[in-house]
């Protein structure tokens, strides 16, 4: 197939279509992307909708001039790419993760990592599913001003990612739910954008997970943050009859009459028992 026109330009298309089928479908499809990219230990260094160009009725990506190896490779071996990311690469900065663009404003280079990929997919899908960029204001400003103040702070003699994107990130996904984007997807989002690197995961693990953006675990993700915590003491002497790993639990929560407990990896289900 000849290629088409890239995200970017349909991007007023993707805002009007109401079929989440269609939505989800191509949030998968770019999460593919990013997944067979690490699968061969690059970090892409460049996730961004212009980069992203239309073959037949798929997504393939392009321009790859900030890739960068995830790991050096064995010795003895020609390194075609190089190990860092640096500060003068070019990049999409609104889709730039929030460590890298602290390193570009300190004029530092940043270690390649999946996680900043998982960033760069979080804004990308945003926008698929609200039609607006993750990191704009009210008025669809994203100007360097604008990054400057909300994705990154000074602290002594230089930048760090601010402290707070949490809260940024809170409000804008609650507006996206406002308008209607479902929780499955807003709980993977909570995670892509979450400011610590290590918090996010890669698209390799968001496609093993299974039910990527429909999935309950990821709609009660979403939700827990805004839980009863007395809940959970509540539930304790329920989950220790179900031999439930007590220390794995980060929240448990009441949905349609079952309790989901929240583990590090996986929610399980049960009956709500009677009388609470």
């Amino acid at each position: 197939d000849m290629p088409g026109a890239n995200m970017r330009r349909r991007k007023k298309d993707l805002a009007v279509k109401k079929d989440l089928a269609v939505k989800k479908d191509l949030a998968v499809n770019c999460t593919e992307v990013v997944a067979f990219l690490h699968t061969r230990g690059l970090t892409w260094g460049d996730c961004a909708p212009s980069n992203f160009v239309e073959f037949g009725s798929r997504y393939k990506a392009i321009d790859f001039g900030s890739a960068a190896l995830l790991q050096p490779q064995d010795p003895g071996q020609e390194e075609h790419l190089p190990t860092e990311l640096q500060p003068e690469d070019p990049v999409q900065e609104r889709y730039c993760a929030p460590e890298r663009y602290a390193d570009r404003k300190n004029g530092e280079s940043t270690e390649p990592s999946e996680a900043l990929d998982t960033w760069s997919l979080g804004c990308i899908i945003f926008e698929i599913f609200t039609g607006e960029p993750f990191m704009s204001g009210p008025d669809g400003e994203n100007s360097s001003s604008f990054l400057d103040s909300h994705l990154v702070e000074f602290d002594g003699d230089r930048y760090v990612p601010s402290c707070q994107l949490l809260d940024y990130a809170k409000d804008k996904l609650d507006e996206a739910s406002k308008a209607g984007v479902p929780h499955a997807v807003l709980g993977i989002l909570q995670r892509m954008l979450h400011v610590q690197p290590a918090l996010r995961p890669g698209a390799r693990e968001l496609l093993a997970e299974g039910g990527y953006f429909s999935s309950e675990g990821s709609k009660s993700l979403y939700r827990a943050g805004r839980c009863d915590r007395r809940i959970d003491q509540r539930l304790i002497p329920f989950l220790k009859n179900k031999g439930a790993p007590l220390p794995d639990i980060c929240r448990v929560e009441v949905h349609r009459g079952h309790y989901l407990k929240l583990t590090k990896r996986v929610v399980v289900v049960f009956p709500s028992p009677a009388g609470i």
